[in-house]
Order: C-alpha cells, then sequence, then structure tokens
C-alpha cells in the first residue's frame, strides 16, 4: 500500500483538467521525497524493505530523474516562481535562485516566447512581485482572497494575475510570461475529452456532419458548461483531496527542491541541514 499511494495520488492529479506546468514539477518533487522515505525506511519494522521493493523503488527515482533531465527545466521553475502561492518558497536559497538568477531566467523565456528583448519594466516588476511591494503591495492578501473562493481546490493563478490588472487592460511583461506560462495544459486530458464529444456528436443519426458543423456545436457544448459552471448549475462532483494534499506539502518547510541549470538530480533540503541526494543513499 506505501508503494502504491504516491502513484494512486499522482494518477489522480494528472488526470485533471487544467493539469498545469508548475503542478507537474511539484509532484515530481512530492514522488522524488515520498519514495526517498521508503528507500531509507527500517527494514525491521518494513514490509516493503525486501530486495526487490528495494529495486522498485530505485527503479522510480531513476525514472524522475530521466524525466526531470529530459524536460524544459528552465519552464519548470518559472512556472512554480510565477505561481503567487508558492513564489520561491518550494526553492532552497541558492544563488542560481536569488533575485539576479531568476531575473535572468525570466528575461531567457521572454525571448523564447514572444522573440525579442524583454522591457525594462520586468526587472522592477519582478521585485515588487517578490517582494510583495510597489504594484503588487496588496497583492499578498487578493491571493488569500481567490485561496479561500476557491475552497477545496487548488487556486488558478490566472485568476489571480487578473485582480493586477486595470479593467481589463493590456498586461504587464511579468504577467505576460505568466499567462503563457498557466495557459498552457500539461496533459491531454482537455483533447481526450473533445474527441469523446465528437464521437457523443457524430452518431448514426448524424452521420453527415461536416467538420465545420461539428466544431461548432463542440464550441457552444464547451461554452455552455462553462457559463453552468460560473453560474453554480454544474451538477455538483465529489473531489479527492490529494491535490491539495500534495500542493499545501510543497508549501511546508520540510523539503525543498534546488535547481541548478545544467544539473539532473533533485535536491532535497530540510531545515537545519542541506545535501546533495544521492539516489542510492538519500537524505
Amino acid at each position: 500500500q506505501k508503494l502504491l499511494e504516491p502513484l494512486a495520488f499522482a494518477s489522480t492529479i494528472t488526470q485533471m483538467a487544467h493539469f498545469r506546468v508548475d503542478q507537474s514539477l511539484l509532484l515530481m518533487v512530492f514522488l522524488y521525497a515520498e519514495y526517498s522515505k521508503l528507500l531509507e525506511a527500517d527494514p525491521e519494522n518494513q514490509l516493503f524493505a525486501a530486495m526487490e521493493c528495494e529495486e522498485l523503488i530505485q527503479a522510480v527515482l531513476d525514472s524522475l530523474e530521466k524525466h526531470w533531465k529530459n524536460c524544459d527545466q528552465d519552464v519548470y521553475i518559472a512556472a512554480v516562481v510565477l505561481n503567487p502561492v508558492y513564489k520561491t518558497a518550494p526553492f532552497a536559497k541558492i544563488s542560481q535562485l536569488n533575485l539576479a538568477g531568476i531575473f535572468a531566467l525570466i528575461c531567457k523565456l521572454w525571448t523564447r516566447f514572444f522573440g525579442s528583448s524583454p522591457p525594462h519594466e520586468l526587472f522592477m516588476e519582478l521585485q515588487d512581485y517578490l517582494g510583495n511591494k510597489g504594484t503588487y503591495m496588496n497583492f499578498a492578501a487578493w491571493v488569500e482572497n481567490v485561496q479561500c473562493e476557491a475552497e477545496k481546490k487548488h487556486p488558478d493563478p490566472l485568476a489571480m494575475y487578473e485582480g493586477m490588472q486595470y479593467g481589463g487592460g493590456e498586461k504587464t511583461p511579468l504577467q505576460k510570461v505568466a499567462f503563457r506560462l498557466f495557459a498552457n495544459c500539461a496533459n491531454s486530458v482537455s483533447c481526450e475529452c473533445l474527441f469523446s464529444m465528437f464521437g457523443l456528436t457524430l452518431t448514426c443519426l448524424h452521420s453527415r456532419l461536416r467538420s465545420e458543423a461539428m466544431t461548432s456545436l463542440a464550441e457552444l457544448w464547451l461554452h455552455l458548461q462553462d457559463e453552468h459552471a460560473q453560474s453554480g448549475q454544474a451538477k455538483h462532483r465529489l473531489k479527492l483531496r490529494a491535490t491539495t494534499y500534495i500542493f499545501n506539502w510543497a508549501r511546508s518547510a520540510t523539503c525543498r527542491l534546488s535547481y541548478f541549470s545544467g544539473w539532473n538530480k533533485f535536491h532535497l533540503f530540510g531545515t537545519t541541514t542541506a545535501a546533495i541526494v544521492n539516489p542510492s543513499k538519500p537524505s
């Protein structure tokens, strides 16, 4: 049970309709931390400490490291930093993640996303965002209010940034980067739902629908779903608490993720000690 429980949490979260990039990184760190704890557990008190189970745990850790090595690390790190709920809290205090390092990371992503040099206002806005000052002086209270409105669901960072706009005006440079990151879905659930919707529309009684008409019907269906969800008319569905559990865990001070450009390892930092995690001997 203890071997499969973290994977069950991960499976539940990755099947969400709006699974974001920042959630993907936090989920990888959660799995790495949980299986590292299992690997160092006392063999006398744990039934899963048999040799074959240790090999399974090691395989999971190796797989996480492999995926972290192959993923676009800059995008994942920036997504967590630009999430107002976390900012730099899940990371260790290292030189690569100080203000200068984060600014270099955001500038790099700006050039990739928009194909131009970052504006000069980006540096001042990033300072205000991380320090809760200037334009973002009241941002923390707004974020807390959005979290309360979300109840047990994981709050949407885009809803938090919308509170910083002036009557639907143009987004600031930092908000443009944040919207580009959080607007992307990190799984294929939305595509699968759309294909299922097409399957319900294109039946034997409607077998001659053109692709334009079927697409228009699907868009109308989705708009009606959004209206019902916003007005509270949608059916209430029981939600598992796995999402809240994991992402509250990410904000705790018992585990920190350190990021070095070009490194492939996860680095877990405790509250009093700091050590690089060796997969064969985690700390």
